[in-house]
């Protein structure tokens, strides 16, 4: 859903942004963004502030309310966003300017995204106890957050870098 909503908008806007200057400013974003992961720069990251609604729980069937939740996380910007990686996607598949190029970016973060679910799913129905097994692990990746957050800023910064000198 969020590629095609940031395809359409990019391909209506496609014509007035130069691609050369759009392409440097992807770049620039995400080399911003990793230096926000590395925590050499402090800036508010762009989101909504809030988690998924609690009441689809008590009011819908537990399919209608999993499938909400699905499609409330899985649009990726209207709850939180602990990592910025999400946003240099969105700023790729609207300067594309090409629908079908911003559905393939954003659908597969999505994918890959979404494909934890069956995993989590695994663990917390398995009536061996898995459940306890996946809460702990969750600790321990919280526990070493600020790994986590390098990580992922090594992930953005090579690329962002090569877009900024290619575009250059």
């Amino acid at each position: 859903m969020l590629g095609a909503v940031v395809g359409a908008i990019g391909t209506l806007i496609s014509s007035w942004i130069p691609s050369k200057p759009a392409f440097i400013a992807l770049g620039v974003v995400g080399v911003a963004i990793a230096l926000r992961e590395f925590r050499v720069v402090r800036f508010p990251m762009l989101q909504v502030p809030r988690q998924t609604a609690k009441h689809w729980r008590r009011h819908l069937s537990p399919a209608s309310a999993a499938f909400a939740w699905g499609v409330d996380l899985g649009f990726g910007v209207t709850t939180f966003i602990r990592y910025g990686g999400l946003w240099i996607l969105v700023l790729a598949g609207l300067i594309s300017g090409n629908l079908i190029y911003s559905i393939v970016i954003l659908g597969t973060f999505g994918a890959i995204r979404g494909s934890v679910v069956p995993v989590v799913s695994h663990f917390l129905n398995n009536s061996e106890g898995d459940g306890e097994l996946l809460v702990d692990e969750v600790k321990w990746i919280r526990l070493r957050e600020n790994w986590a957050h390098k990580m992922h800023g090594f992930s953005i910064m090579l690329p962002s870098t090569a877009i900024v000198v290619a575009g250059i």
